[in-house]
């Protein structure tokens, strides 16, 4: 479980304990104070209920905690409501809640604003808010402004993007900077991209990788 983006978590201490070591607290205890704070009201616990719930495999109770907690303006769970209505086919819904999230300066918002947008044929404003995800540093968004700015006809900037994210730790990045210099003919570089990628369990440059690696054997 995890405390909302940019806000400390509550830090639970036994009596005589220094601060600076705080002590875990049991999982079925830790899990009563958390269900106790989200029934008062509190947005960060009924987020991170949701998130018991989720792990629980109670989808249902998941999404009502997160509607909660998104209608008490918590940026998280905008986004999973958000994302849900996504699912269900309901932009206008999902594209309120990420536009909220995103304007709250949550980056998760900003992506998914950004790639709905981009769904819906509006390539300017997806540009718009996932270059702020990207500036923001969100990996993921730098991966999709690449695509975007690849299909704009900036394809040497779509890759100083996919670099960058590269360089934040994306396999995705790292995957797709192997596919473009296996494109271009440089097997070598394919292959050092493929590596870093499968080295962080990206299952398309470890498939990759190994027929690269099976034609130099072949070879």
């Amino acid at each position: 479980m995890r405390s909302p983006r940019g806000q400390a978590g509550p830090r639970w201490t036994l009596a005589g304990v220094e601060p600076d070591t705080p002590q875990p607290m049991p999982a079925d205890e830790a899990r009563q104070v958390v269900l106790a704070a989200a029934a008062s009201g509190d947005p960060a616990a009924m987020f991170n209920a949701g998130l018991l719930a989720r792990e629980a495999g109670d989808a249902a109770e998941a999404a009502r905690w997160w509607r909660r907690a998104a209608e008490a303006g918590q940026r998280d769970a905008m986004v999973e409501v958000g994302l849900q209505h996504q699912r269900d086919g309901d932009h206008e819904a999902a594209r309120q809640l990420f536009a909220a999230s995103a304007e709250a300066g949550d980056v998760a918002g900003m992506n998914n604003l950004g790639m709905l947008l981009r769904q819906e044929g509006d390539d300017a404003g997806a540009r718009v808010w996932l270059e702020r995800a990207a500036r923001s540093g969100s990996a993921e968004a730098m991966n999709n402004l690449a695509f975007l700015l690849r299909d704009a006809g900036e394809a040497d900037a779509g890759i100083a993007w996919l670099r960058r994210a590269a360089g934040h730790g994306s396999s995705d990045a790292m995957f797709n900077l192997g596919v473009i210099h296996w494109a271009n003919g440089d097997e070598d570089l394919a292959r050092q991209w493929w590596g870093a990628a499968a080295a962080d369990g990206h299952l398309l440059a470890i498939q990759n990788l190994g027929r690269l690696l099976r034609g130099a054997d072949d070879a």
